[in-house]
Formats: structure tokens, C-alpha cells, sequence
């Protein structure tokens, strides 16, 4: 505590303020308000506006605004095209992608998905037309996403996938639907591991269609009739059909959706 003290004419005193002393080479230690160091001519107390001319005297804080000629609008639309460009957002205010922002991604994946499966051929009688295996539907339940932060990207999904077939063989007809579940990535794992995409779990309807012949009546023109197909026929061309989806055509979309989850985390 300081103590006061006495003037010859018995008035007390204030205390003197203390200088600023330094601790070590470079610390200043700040006594009071008064001894706050100034930078640039600017005190560090309070606050200043950019407009202000003290900013840009004799061009200690930064250069005066000015009009750019052609070539320097033309060379600062190329400098900002160059870091869009770098960067895996899509914001032109997030430079270098410092800031936290989030795109879905989830419609992407599934218009992609459609793209690489539906209306894949599985199975083609060449000698028979009509009698063929494909796949004709395909959805995403869940979501999709790519966010970025710092400089650093981050992709996370998780989502289950159905992919439909419908064929017919023989009388036969056929419609199945492969599901995928446990498609997931939350941004945790090792950088550069590999996502695993499971067998899918087949479910499928059969049913009975009637074979169709070709004849030429008495006019010359050509007439189709159905003929009925025993049950015990449809069944087995039916579960012909269903071999066909689970030997190749399930394994051929779970190959897709490999591809389809690389292409995600590389977005």
C-alpha cells in the first residue's frame, strides 16, 4: 500500500504515477492507461473507424483505395478465379475455405446413383425378345454432405440404398429389390481408408405371364395369341430370374455403389 505524503503547507499529497518498467528485453509492464503503447501512430484505447485519414497517412496502415485500371480488373478477376478454384466450396467469401460451411450432397448422390445402375443390363435372351434382366429403380434414404473448414475437407453420409430389378424369362416374371444398409462415413475415420459396402438383402415378387405366338391370318396380317403358362413353369423360370439377381446383378450394383461412395469423399 502507498502512503501519502505531507506538503510544508500540510496538504496531503497524491502519489506520483509510476513509469513503465520492463521485465526481461522485450515485456513492458503497464502501470496505467496512460501507458499503453501506441502502434503506427494509432493508440491501442478505443476505436477507430477505416474511413479515417489517419489510416492511410503517408501509407503506415494500408494503401488509399483506388480505381483500378482494365488490366488491373482483369488481373484481379483471374487471381479470384484461381483461389474459386482451389477451393472445395463453393461460397466466394470463404477464402481458402476457412470458414465452416456445410453443401448437401444428398441429391447428387442419388441422381448419380440412377446414373450408374438404372437401366443396367443383367440378363438378354438373344433368341427370345422381351425375356431380359435389368435394373429399373433406384433410391437413397438418408443424407449426403460436404463441409469445410480451415482448409480441410470433411464428407459425411450415411444412408441405405434400394436398388429394384424386374425381368422376365419364359413365362416367368420376376421383380426384386436389393437393400444396402449401414452406408455410413462421419468424418472420424483414418484418412484414406476404404468404406465398405455390404451385400444387399434381397427380397423379390414372382408371378406368371403368358407366352405370346405369332400367326398370319387369311388377310395377311400378322396376329398374336397368348398361351397359358402352367404355375410350375413360371415358378422356375421365376427362381432362374432370382439366381440371376443374386449371383450378378446384386454384386454388379454393390460395385456401383462403391463407386459412388469414392466419388462422394472426393467431392
Amino acid at each position: 500500500m502507498s502512503s501519502l505524503s505531507v506538503a510544508s503547507d500540510g496538504a496531503a499529497e497524491t502519489p506520483a504515477t509510476p513509469a513503465p518498467t520492463v521485465a526481461g528485453a522485450d515485456v513492458v509492464v503497464v502501470e496505467t492507461e496512460s501507458d499503453l503503447p501506441q502502434q503506427n501512430g494509432l493508440d491501442k484505447k478505443g476505436y477507430h473507424y477505416a474511413h479515417s485519414d489517419i489510416y492511410y497517412k503517408d501509407g503506415r496502415i494500408c494503401e488509399p483505395p483506388k480505381k483500378l485500371d482494365a488490366a488491373d480488373a482483369v488481373a484481379a478477376a483471374e487471381a479470384e478465379a484461381a483461389t474459386a478454384d482451389a477451393q472445395a466450396s463453393e461460397s466466394k467469401w470463404n477464402t481458402n475455405d476457412y470458414h465452416w460451411e456445410e453443401r448437401d450432397c444428398t441429391a447428387w448422390a442419388t441422381d448419380r446413383l440412377r446414373e450408374l445402375v438404372v437401366g443396367s443390363e443383367v440378363w438378354r435372351d438373344k433368341k427370345v425378345e422381351g425375356d431380359e434382366l435389368t435394373v429399373t429403380g433406384a433410391e437413397l434414404d438418408g443424407y449426403a454432405s460436404s463441409c469445410v473448414r480451415k482448409g480441410k475437407t470433411i464428407n459425411t453420409f450415411e444412408f441405405t440404398a434400394k436398388v429394384t430389378f424386374e425381368g422376365r424369362r419364359g413365362g416367368g416374371a420376376l421383380s426384386a429389390t436389393a437393400t444396402y444398409t449401414d452406408l455410413v462415413r462421419d468424418g472420424t475415420e483414418d484418412v484414406g481408408s476404404e468404406v465398405e459396402v455390404p451385400a444387399g438383402v434381397v427380397e423379390s415378387k414372382a408371378s406368371a405371364v403368358a407366352d405370346s405366338t405369332s400367326s398370319t391370318d387369311k388377310d395377311g396380317n400378322i396376329v398374336q395369341t397368348e398361351v397359358p403358362v402352367s404355375s410350375e413353369r413360371a415358378m422356375r423360370c421365376s427362381e432362374m430370374l432370382l439366381k440371376l439377381v443374386t449371383k450378378k446383378g446384386e454384386p454388379a450394383v454393390r460395385e456401383k455403389l462403391l463407386v459412388l461412395v469414392r466419388e462422394l469423399l472426393a467431392k
